[in-house]
């Protein structure tokens, strides 16, 4: 085929990439100097919009999310991705400081003892609601969950659980989207606008929540240095920034709707105030599923 056509589509050339499906039109593929031309044009492309968009996510809420619908997309990373990174990002981030020093991340862990519920109550357990016995096959369910637990202090159903939660959100996020598009109905807009927005504000979130994360895994490797001064600093940055954190994320949701839907301050935090039950009503649900699965298939 002549290289006056592109290689992938056939459609003729008019430039250094195929205006059909933009592959380069670099002679050959199997060629070194190729490999590192992909490379280094994938490597600056994500960068270019990485960072720009990494620094509007971080301090100017719902200001992605307005130039992404006024079809300004290709200066900034898409939603979806920035949020897999991110939440990847934190997530490992998570687990690896969770590994190194478990006291530093605040995470729950599922921990019940054996001599508090030994083996052999759980294989005998009557389960009831009330006056009314379960079906059979609940009891077996609640048995089987039981010796899972007691099995080894909780520490396979903590690690599976650990496991779900990246997955939950997938279920999760759609949900909140879906309460926005019931507090925001008069505006008309369609759902998936909604959706993007709840992408931006959580990709948000796991960045912030990622640079603690980070912040909490450098004072675990300063511990061994034994210098009372830089533990100290380290120590007190850390909390600050742990309440600064708490206060971030109700104050950048609140930004972000205001930005995004544009309605008075008042109007907002009614809005917000509903938006928050259903919030943590959403989240308690999800978490609990991804708690019974981990129990009952771990």
């Amino acid at each position: 085929m002549s290289h006056s056509c592109c290689e992938n589509c056939a459609t003729p050339l008019t430039g250094p990439y195929c205006a059909a499906c933009g592959q380069h039109a670099h002679a050959s593929a199997r060629s070194l100097g190729g490999l590192l031309h992909d490379a280094l044009h994938d490597l600056t492309h994500l960068e270019g919009r990485l960072w720009p968009t990494l620094k509007y996510l971080l301090v100017r809420p719902g200001f992605l999310t307005l130039e992404y619908f006024a079809g300004r997309r290709a200066r900034y990373a898409p939603p979806f991705r920035l949020y897999l990174v991110l939440s990847v990002a934190f997530f490992a981030v998570s687990s690896f400081v969770d590994r190194v020093a478990p006291e530093q991340t605040g995470s729950t862990h599922v921990s019940i003892k054996a001599t508090s519920a030994p083996k052999e109550d759980c294989t005998e357990a009557q389960i009831d609601l009330g006056n009314r016995r379960w079906s059979p096959a609940a009891q077996h369910l609640a048995q089987h969950m039981c010796e899972r637990i007691t099995a080894d202090d909780g520490e396979s159903v903590s690690h599976t659980f650990k496991s779900y939660v990246p997955k939950t959100m997938f279920v999760f996020l759609p949900l909140v989207a879906a309460v926005l598009a019931l507090l925001y109905r008069r505006q008309k807009r369609y759902y998936v606008e909604h959706l993007v927005f709840v992408l931006h504000n959580h990709a948000a979130a796991f960045m912030a929540m990622a640079g603690m994360t980070l912040l909490r895994l450098i004072t675990v490797a300063a511990e061994p240095l034994n210098q009372p001064t830089v533990l100290w600093v380290l120590r007190g940055a850390k909390n600050g920034l742990d309440w600064v954190l708490l206060a971030y994320i109700p104050w950048y949701t609140y930004r972000a709707l205001r930005t995004y839907y544009g309605r008075t301050r008042g109007s907002t935090m009614l809005r917000l105030v509903p938006l928050g039950f259903a919030y943590c009503f959403f989240l308690a649900l999800t978490f609990g599923i991804a708690f019974l699965l981990s129990a009952a298939l771990s």
